[in-house]
């Protein structure tokens, strides 16, 4: 009862009723951290800069996902050029299979990525659709994808893999036809 007495006094109010306090009420208010802490804001709340990808936060103060969790993601999932594997037999596995992976998209929101993953753990996370189809695949404990011993021929082509190849086919095919629509206009 106290506390609400203090606090509708506080706000020039003859009851506190439908408010409360928030945080350590012992400190000066200058010192309590806000309830939203950004490491780029200070307590006078003024910006310092963005920390990029050394930010931990997953959503920046702006409500998109921070720099640091999208360059986490990038290279959580996206394989390195250095995990190129020329002969990857991959392609044609039957072990690999479809997957979602939880992620912040750019207005704050959840959503789930598809991915792809080896079930018989041959890679050491799970990646993109493109970075499987142009086979940067991170092998796990060195192993030879190339000579995979679990490899098993799949019989029908993988819906992801199917899916980003028609689509790569179809920007290609409308590139070309505006380049020749270009051509005859200005030939």
């Amino acid at each position: 009862m106290d506390d609400d007495k203090a606090l509708a006094q506080a706000l020039g109010l003859k009851t506190a009723y439908g408010f409360h306090l928030e945080g350590d009420t012992r400190l000066p208010a200058r010192e309590r951290r806000s309830p939203r802490w950004y490491p780029c804001i200070e307590l006078d709340h003024t910006y310092t800069g963005c920390l990029g990808a050394a930010c931990p936060l997953e959503v920046c103060w702006t409500g998109t996902a921070s720099t640091g969790y999208s360059a986490g993601l990038q290279h959580q999932f996206h394989a390195a050029v250095a995990d190129y594997v020329p002969r990857a037999r991959c392609l044609h596995c039957s072990h690999v299979k479809e997957t979602t992976v939880e992620a912040i998209d750019g207005r704050g929101g959840v959503i789930d990525l598809p991915m792809l993953q080896c079930e018989n753990q041959c890679w050491q996370n799970p990646i993109s659709a493109s970075s499987f189809v142009r086979r940067r695949i991170p092998p796990k404990d060195e192993r030879d994808l190339a000579e995979c011993p679990l490899f098993e021929q799949a019989s029908a082509p993988i819906a992801i893999v199917e899916h980003h190849r028609l689509s790569f086919n179809d920007r290609v095919r409308a590139r070309r036809a505006a380049k020749v629509t270009h051509s005859e206009q200005h030939g």
